[in-house]
Order: structure tokens, then sequence, then C-alpha cells
């Protein structure tokens, strides 16, 4: 029994570090961008061609029903 709590907590390490990862790794440009005050425009075409490329994402999610 205890090799099982040991590795219940080893996976729920496992899980929490990478997801920390992960969010580091996609969240990482996106502070960088907001961080440079040189390129406001390159966040700003950025952010604005993220939310066209999601708005046809739920448009044709609803259209083909998927």
């Amino acid at each position: 029994m205890n090799e099982f709590i040991e590795n219940v907590i080893r996976l729920m390490r496992f899980f929490i570090s990478s997801m920390l990862g992960l969010l580091v790794t996609v969240f990482g440009p996106f502070l960088n961008l907001i961080n440079n005050n040189e390129n406001k425009n390159t966040f700003v075409l950025f952010s604005l061609l993220l939310t066209i490329i999601l708005i046809f994402y739920f448009i044709l999610t609803k259209m083909l029903d998927i």
C-alpha cells in the first residue's frame, strides 16, 4: 500500500510539473510580446490573428457539428 501511495504522489508531481512547463512554453512568447515596448504593433497583430482563428474555429465547429 505504501508503494501505491508513493506512486500516486509521483504521478501528481509529474502532472503538476508538466502542466507548469506547458504553461511556460505556451505563454512565454505572449509575455515577451507584452513586456517588449518596441513591438506593440506585433502584439496587436498577433492577438488579432489569434482571435480570428478562434472565431473561425467556433463557426466551423457549429456549422459542421464537430
